[in-house]
């Protein structure tokens, strides 16, 4: 409104969101995509890109109303003039999206919808600013001031104008032959009734909804008529002040552009520190992790205490935790799970010495400090109970696994757990490390009992007998089942509780009921109670252990390094190893393949610009503005402590498809006074100088539109921060690049034309 001046233009340009909107959710439910937090990421990305080949092409049209055309001959000349710059630059966009689709890994499954949403809005968005927007524009100028009355065809059309269409082709069908009449019979009359249905019920409709516009139009300018001359006098002074403020930061913007292209060497010569800086000093120190750490407002305290604590000693230890939990500011509901089941798939791990607490947060507030503080506050207060361990767990998202997960493998299961304990103690060291977990863990208590085969052979048994004596009497048998109606309930034979509660009932268990000399299992076996293994895990058909971790207070990258230097101190024998996993694996392939779609969208990026520019030097000048512009936005993700992630490359992503936006507006209507004979200095300054108005609104549109994201609004925008971050500075960063650096290169690579063109 600012910058146009008018608010109808900058109503029309608004248009293009709804638009674009209502056509990308179509989009999104035929192709299957829903929405979440990541969709409407992308939309919120897309809408501040929605309206800039609006904007690019309003402006293009306005000025040249500004040099007197007539309407419809602006909106014709300003949308051909930008038309191909604006196609270009929309294309440059979509084109960096088209890679994100076929990312893998964890980038894959974030962006995938993101990439799609956008692809679609922009293309949608393309179309309304070169087809419905220039329409509009016509439209919008009152009858009574248009000059040229052929301008202008929205008056009432008249209803007679039916009747008379129709009679004149129904003379054409009389005048036919008489076979031709019989023939075209069952045809002609049928279509020749139904368009004239057709066509009068669409003019009624037509006419009455433009007299409709007109009552509204009428009833709008009557109940706002006191107020206008209250609120269009400031706002018209504003505007024009702002339009006069404008135009003197343009005038020295001009003056500075010309002492900047008489020196040129040393604006290069800057830039070239500032690049060396950002590559070689900010970037080595960014660190690096998979996505940035957020909470999902729900976690999990597991608490173990040794192998063997009866479950009324657990529930002892952890019901106060849970009290003192439950009473705690920012906690809106806490459950707990004492002990596990018998037969569960997690008796190895899970047994009457262990519990898991479940704490869900309070909507509203920042969810990763209140979290972090909750837990900080549970390690304290549990910290003076003794034997009992804490780790802390969320539930999964995605495919992510622990931040640290180191792989030990190895031959012997006792070596694999001696040196599983080792790395354990080890990582504990670490302060950056928590909740260190490993599945070498304390087993359960278990009988061992070897038989003597001579014994049995002279009984006439076997040692399998004998092992399945032993089970029918502990675990029992079931013979049978009782069915009431759909269930089957099972009948289960066994010893009673007080004949095998201990290892003594189990050496007097008779081995041979129902002979003669009864023979207990005292007599053919040797009993020892040993620790049997809480799990024994494979990995890769080997023998393995795992060692999981958190990491607190620094980056992955960081946390990895420490890691290895660490275990650098191991000596292993031959035959075990060692392998570092979990998110930094996922974060190498997921960075790795980003990298790829990076270069992938740089190429195409290219190659729109070389088919649109018909050259090859041109475009390279373009794509200057994508390093020059991450390289300053690399020392504000220092300054932040953003590391880099997946979320911060994928801006990047973003980032190589937009800013070279405005430096193709730039070039290409600087190549356009080229070739009216310009001379190169003199069609760079006029090409700034139209262009720096659209430059500026597109970089505002866009900014605006992820300052929410960047400032911290919305459920899940700790994901989408970095992202948001890196776009903003890097495009307002470009912005002063495209105004400054590619006029200098523009004029370096550029020749003067011939004489004879001038």
């Amino acid at each position: 409104l600012f910058f146009l001046g008018r608010l109808l233009d900058t109503l029309i340009v608004a248009a293009v969101i709804p638009i674009s909107l209502v056509c990308a959710f179509a989009a999104m439910h035929m192709t299957g995509v829903s929405i979440n937090v990541m969709s409407l990421g992308g939309l919120a990305l897309g809408v501040g890109m929605m309206v800039d080949n609006a904007i690019v092409v309003i402006e293009s049209i306005h000025r040249r109303r500004e040099r007197g055309d007539e309407t419809v001959t602006a909106a014709v000349n300003g949308t051909r003039i930008v038309g191909g710059a604006v196609t270009a630059s929309t294309l440059t966009t979509i084109v960096v999206f088209f890679p994100i689709v076929f990312v893998r890994g964890i980038a894959g499954q974030l962006f995938g919808d993101m990439a799609l949403t956008v692809i679609i809005a922009l293309s949608v968005s393309l179309l309304v600013a070169l087809f419905f927007l220039p329409m509009l524009v016509t439209r919008s100028v009152h009858p009574e001031k248009v000059k040229d009355k052929d301008e202008w065809n929205t008056a009432p059309v008249n209803i007679r104008e039916c009747w008379s269409e129709f009679k004149r082709d129904f003379t054409f069908w009389k005048r036919l032959k008489v076979g031709q009449r019989i023939f075209t019979t069952p045809f002609v009359l049928p279509y020749l009734v139904i368009r004239l249905i057709l066509f009068f019920l669409g003019r009624l409709i037509f006419l009455t909804t433009y007299l409709l516009l007109l009552a509204l139009r009428w009833l709008f300018a009557r109940l706002t008529r006191p107020f206008s001359r209250l609120v269009t006098t400031p706002s018209r002074s504003i505007g024009d002040g702002f339009r006069k403020g404008f135009a003197g930061l343009t005038d020295i913007y001009l003056r500075v552009l010309k002492v900047i292209l008489d020196h040129s060497s040393l604006t290069l010569l800057i830039v070239l520190i500032i690049c060396i800086l950002s590559y070689f000093v900010f970037l080595p120190d960014l660190g690096g992790e998979l996505i940035p750490s957020f909470s999902q407002g729900t976690f999990n305290l597991e608490f173990t205490l040794p192998v063997g604590t009866p479950l009324e000693q657990t529930a002892k230890v952890v019901y106060p935790i849970e009290r003192r939990l439950a009473a705690m500011p920012g906690i809106r509901e806490v459950s707990d799970r004492i002990g596990g089941e018998l037969y569960s798939a997690e008796s190895s791990t899970r047994g009457s010495n262990s519990a898991v607490i479940t704490v869900m947060l309070s909507t509203g507030g920042d969810l990763d400090e209140m979290e972090q503080g909750i837990i900080d506050e549970v390690r304290r207060f549990t910290r003076d109970i003794p034997d009992l361990e804490l780790l802390v767990t969320h539930p999964t998202l995605f495919t992510f696994k622990q931040p640290v997960e180191i792989i030990l493998k190895g031959g012997e299961l006792a070596e694999v757990r001696r040196r599983g304990l080792e790395v354990e103690a080890r990582l504990n060291r670490l302060p950056m490390l928590a909740d260190v977990e490993s599945t070498v863990r304390p087993g359960h208590p278990e009988v061992v009992m070897r038989f003597d085969r001579d014994r049995l052979a002279s009984l006439g048994l076997s040692a399998r007998d004998a092992a399945e004596r032993v089970r029918s009497a502990v675990l029992g048998t079931v013979p049978t089942r009782y069915r009431e109606e759909e269930r089957h309930i099972d009948i289960r034979v066994q010893m009673a509780e007080e004949d095998r509660e201990s290892v003594n009932e189990l050496k007097q268990l008779v081995v041979n009921p129902g002979q003669k000399v009864p023979v207990t299992f005292a007599e053919i076996a040797d009993f020892e109670i040993l620790e049997g293994p809480s799990e024994i895990k494979r990995t890769g058909g080997v023998r393995s252990a795992v060692i999981t971790a958190d990491v607190q207070g620094t980056d992955l990258r960081s946390a990895d390094e420490a890691i290895r230097r660490e275990l650098r101190g191991m000596n292993l024998i031959e035959g075990y190893d060692y392998t570092l996993s979990g998110q930094h694996r996922e974060m190498k392939e997921s960075l790795s393949s980003l990298q790829f779609a990076l270069l992938l969208a740089v190429f195409l990026v290219y190659v729109v610009m070389a088919s649109q520019f018909e050259s090859l030097k041109h475009p390279l000048l373009i794509l200057a503005t994508i390093p020059l512009g991450v390289a300053c936005v690399i020392p504000v993700l220092w300054a932040l402590g953003m590391p880099l992630s997946i979320m911060v490359f994928l801006g990047l992503i973003v980032l190589a498809g937009i800013v070279v936006n405005d430096s193709i507006i730039l070039v290409d209507y600087a190549n356009q006074l080229l070739k009216r004979g310009l001379m190169v200095k003199e069609a760079v300054l006029e090409a700034a100088r139209a262009r720096l108005r659209p430059i500026v609104m597109t970089t505002l549109t866009t900014v605006l539109a992820l300052l929410p994201m960047a400032l911290g609004v919305g459920e899940g925008v700790e994901i989408r921060r970095p992202m948001a971050v890196t776009v903003i500075f890097g495009l307002s960063f470009a912005t002063l690049i495209t105004l400054i650096v590619i006029p200098i290169l523009y004029k370096i690579v550029t020749k003067n034309p011939p004489v004879k063109d001038r």
